[in-house]
């Protein structure tokens, strides 16, 4: 592989993006990792064609797992940024929606993102939100307070749900924390 990003856990493999390097640098795929060996046991194309999102660009900000499908949040451009639901069998897309928009209609910068069941999460700003995976709608915003200082009013990053807390990254302390969804 040449670099993995964004990671998700289906229950039984690990899940991680790659973006396309070398004579395939516009190229993308989802790769499924055995977590005993490490080694990829499958590999998809990135949603929705294979394409990624730019050279030297991620492909997304996430991965998720919602205990059916994988979800992937694809960064394109900062006005374009849509949320895929892909079987994971055949990298096929079954749905997609755009990216939830701020109050002024700007896809929300988003540093993380997974699933918590059957809803979605994404994290941002100051704020997580939590996202009906049927249509995109911002079901719940939960202010985050940032743990550390720094340069950059950005904080919380990754999102992962492990069935009691939801575990998320804050960039600017540079540790993890755990907490319960209200």
């Amino acid at each position: 592989y040449h670099s993995f990003d964004n990671l998700a856990w289906d229950g039984e493999s690990l899940w991680a993006t790659e973006d396309g390097f070398g004579d395939a640098w516009d190229q993308a795929r989802l790769c499924s990792i055995d977590p005993a060996t490490g080694e990829i046991t499958a590999s998809i194309p990135a949603p929705p064609d294979g394409s990624s999102s730019g050279i030297a660009g991620t492909l997304g900000i996430g991965l998720g797992w919602d205990g059916s499908s994988l979800w992937c949040y694809k960064y394109i451009d900062i006005y374009i940024n849509t949320i895929y639901r892909i079987d994971r069998s055949d990298g096929s897309v079954l749905g997609s929606f755009p990216a939830p928009t701020d109050g002024d209609g700007m896809p929300i910068w988003a540093n993380g993102f997974g699933a918590v069941g059957s809803t979605l999460c994404l994290s941002g700003g100051k704020l997580i939100y939590l996202i009906r995976a049927s249509d995109g709608k911002i079901m719940k915003r939960i202010k985050y307070e940032p743990m550390g200082e720094g340069p950059y009013n950005v904080s919380p990053g990754g999102a992962a749900w492990d069935g009691e807390l939801l575990w998320v990254r804050d960039t600017i302390a540079g540790k993890l924390f755990g907490f319960e969804l209200p």
